[in-house]
């Protein structure tokens, strides 16, 4: 009997008091993602999973236990740089940065207080972001033609293909996510 209780305590009990103090620590690491949390929205399954990539990068990185810790390192945080990427819709929202519009807000019934908004662009400068993405100005080009949708308008409607190609990048972005965590995620252990 007693030397099940010292094997025990050798083995398990012993890391009890280290455990109960990891995980408070736990606790208060993550109690400002978990006080933000709502089941509403997928932005907030992105921001758990972009706190836990960071903070094991950092711990990997800190420990370098294994050859490739360094490695294992870089692509957790390239894929938390991704996930904030997505997070924050730069790629849907860059083609944003080539225009300038007006924001209106019209009545919808004379002498009503219920307004439309309404967007008047006032210049554009699409060209410029076309030759920056050659690559994604044929693919927005292709999608347009040739997608699931079928738009009214043609490819000559610059504002359509800005739209679209920031659309594809978007959806890269976070195919791209996926993807090197598919591939990478289960190296990443200390």
């Amino acid at each position: 009997m007693f030397d099940k209780i010292r094997l025990w305590w050798k083995y398990n009990g012993s890391y009890i008091p280290k455990n109960i103090v990891r995980g408070i620590k736990n606790l208060w690491k993550w109690f400002p993602i978990v006080w933000k949390d709502r089941d509403w929205d997928h932005t907030f399954i992105y921001k758990i999973l972009e706190f836990k990539l960071k903070n094991q990068s950092k711990y990997i990185g800190n420990k370098d236990r294994h050859t490739r810790s360094q490695y294992d390192s870089t692509r957790m945080d390239l894929v938390a740089r991704l996930i904030q990427k997505q997070t924050n819709e730069e790629y849907n929202i860059e083609y944003m940065d080539y225009q300038d519009i007006e924001i209106k807000f019209e009545p919808i019934i004379d002498g009503e207080s219920i307004r439309e908004i309404k967007f008047e662009t006032k210049s554009e400068n699409y060209d410029d972001y076309f030759a920056k993405y050659p690559t994604w100005y044929r693919r927005a080009i292709k999608y347009i033609q040739t997608g699931p949708r079928k738009y009214t308008n043609d490819e000559t409607d610059k504002s359509l293909v800005a739209m679209v190609m920031s659309d594809l990048k978007q959806a890269k972005c976070q195919e791209l996510i996926f993807k090197l965590m598919e591939y990478h995620i289960r190296g990443w252990w200390d």
